[in-house]
């Protein structure tokens, strides 16, 4: 038969493109000195090798080298990305029935695992800065709020960093989640390399969390897929973790994975790591100061707005806006004219994802290319968009409404409808409308919006012209 997944990316790899997007690792083999043995390290659980579902040796001693590097109390690998590892978080603090409060720009992933752990969610709405056109951070006082108003709530889950690097005041949350004897889960996953730097924001396990998702595919020089859930504190049944590892995941782990986690964690604390991962924080610098000289280029950086629960910013995560073109516009032109690709876009910026692998002559290479664009931009504005996130209501459990029979409607008739799907802009996975929510007027014309723009919008239906909506 013929290949043709392995022809498409043979053939992609070939075209020297210049990549600020994930994996981390950039299509380089940086520290990844396992390479040259494979497939001969392509093993299973068989004498000398260990067992996930039952660390005791090599792999108990790696996670317990990785977990001394995070200043975690017990960390492990995740087979199923950080979907999985948010998934086996919740099925470890909670029981079916529970309730919990959840960052509403959460990732889609903490979604599932609710309906997946037959959870029951409140939301959390993070602040807007209406000038720059950024969400927010969530404010302290708003999940004490809640928590004071329903002690029910078993577990908050917070996004920190978002995935345009925005930090809310964690450490603040979680005093006030702890204080109240609640589980803070959080999602870290854009957030693995904040350890090996005093100048990226501080990490969440140092500021209390109990548990944290990371993507090592994202920003360590690691295999997609790869990930890691860490314990920070000692109020989690590690024995129940367990237990949820083994049910949540495939009892046939990738040990190239696991090796591969375990390498690009080995490269960020050696000397050769430390010196990239300097010289990277100093290219970080000098580029955003590059490109806020381009006329028209509005780079995206913050004074730590606390008006608006901002209070730190990873600066490897460079957003930024041309005027007269929207995000995707931008992404678009920088990958067909000069063949260099970006993590992400949205209707009014682009992300460009930048890591220890991107070179200074890369950056320099982006900056041109911005430049260039720049001088021919459109003189008009294109038209501003209340970007903030739509309060939508529920009219029943998300879990009720995924298992419910449905059936799928027009665009154009499915406001007053309840949600039977999580309708999602990808990237970056935040849900505009999740299952047992009603479907607005507002939230279709949006829709419509990024659908014109060219954002690729998941869980719509009828080649991106319905919904699907529970049945009356």
């Amino acid at each position: 038969m013929r290949t043709p997944i392995y022809d498409r990316l043979k053939q992609l790899a070939g075209k020297g493109t210049i990549r600020f997007h994930m994996p981390g690792h950039k299509q380089k083999d940086t520290g990844m000195y396992f390479l040259k043995d494979l497939p001969k390290i392509d093993v299973t659980e068989t004498f000398g090798t260990d067992n996930l579902q039952h660390p005791n040796g090599v792999i108990k001693e790696s996670l317990e080298l990785i977990a001394k590097e995070y200043g975690a109390v017990y960390s492990v690998f995740t087979a199923n990305s950080s979907s999985g590892a948010m998934h086996i978080a919740l099925a470890t603090v909670t029981k079916p029935g529970d309730k919990i409060l959840i960052q509403r720009n959460c990732h889609k992933c903490v979604y599932n695992g609710a309906i997946l752990n037959a959870l029951h969610v409140e939301y959390v709405y993070p602040k807007y800065e209406e000038e720059a056109r950024v969400l927010g951070g969530i404010s302290p006082e708003d999940v004490e709020a809640w928590l004071d108003k329903d002690p029910s709530i078993k577990a908050v889950v917070i996004t920190y960093p978002t995935y345009f690097g925005i930090c809310c005041n964690l450490g603040k949350i979680a005093e006030i989640v702890h204080d109240r004897g609640k589980y803070l889960i959080v999602d870290e996953a854009h957030g693995p390399h904040f350890a090996f730097s005093d100048e990226f924001p501080e990490t969440a396990i140092r500021l209390g969390a109990d548990m944290v998702v990371h993507s090592a595919h994202k920003t360590l020089n690691a295999f997609t897929q790869t990930s890691m859930l860490h314990v920070g504190s000692k109020n989690v049944d590690l024995a129940r973790l367990q237990k949820m590892m083994n049910t949540f995941q495939t009892t046939s782990p990738s040990y190239i994975f696991m090796q591969s986690v375990e390498a690009a964690v080995a490269y960020m604390v050696s000397e050769e790591g430390k010196e990239a991962t300097k010289k990277h924080i100093e290219s970080l610098d000098d580029i955003t100061a590059k490109l806020k000289t381009i006329p028209g280029l509005y780079v995206y950086t913050t004074n730590n707005n606390h008006d608006v629960e901002i209070y730190d910013k990873d600066r490897s995560k460079i957003i930024f806006h041309m005027h007269g073109k929207t995000g995707t516009e931008l992404r678009t032109e920088l990958y067909e004219r000069y063949n260099i690709l970006l993590e992400m876009a949205d209707y009014w910026y682009a992300l460009a994802l930048v890591g220890v692998n991107n070179t200074k002559e890369e950056l320099e290479k982006l900056y041109e290319a911005l430049a260039e664009i720049a001088k021919d931009a459109p003189k008009e504005e294109i038209p501003i968009e209340d970007l903030s996130m739509m309060e939508m209501k529920a009219a029943m459990s998300i879990r009720e409404a995924f298992y419910s029979d449905k059936e799928v409607v027009p665009l154009d008739e499915a406001a007053n409808r309840i949600s039977g799907a999580l309708v999602i802009p990808y990237p970056p996975g935040i849900p505009l409308v999740t299952p047992g929510e009603v479907i607005t007027q507002e939230l279709v014309d949006y829709i419509k919006l990024l659908v014109k723009k060219g954002m690729d919008v998941i869980g719509m239906e009828m080649d991106h012209t319905g919904l699907e909506v529970v049945k009356k």
